[in-house]
């Protein structure tokens, strides 16, 4: 993951925002990084749902185009 990323997510992320709520990452497909193991280990997120137009690491749901 792109330190710059890690960086935003821990001078910007309250967890509280995401404490038993559902999460909807649209273009989820893990390239260089994802903040997303940070949010499910940490923030504990009721449901978290990865999509993207391409399957791979972390896309729960391909949309087709």
């Amino acid at each position: 993951m792109n330190v710059a990323v890690l960086d935003f997510f821990l001078r910007n992320v309250d967890c509280k925002e995401f404490n038993d709520r559902r999460v909807l990452e649209v273009g989820s497909r893990f390239v260089n990084g994802s903040v997303r193991p940070l949010i499910e280990g940490f923030c504990k997120p009721k449901e978290y749902i990865g999509v993207d137009i391409e399957p791979g690491k972390y896309v729960d749901i391909v949309f087709a185009c």
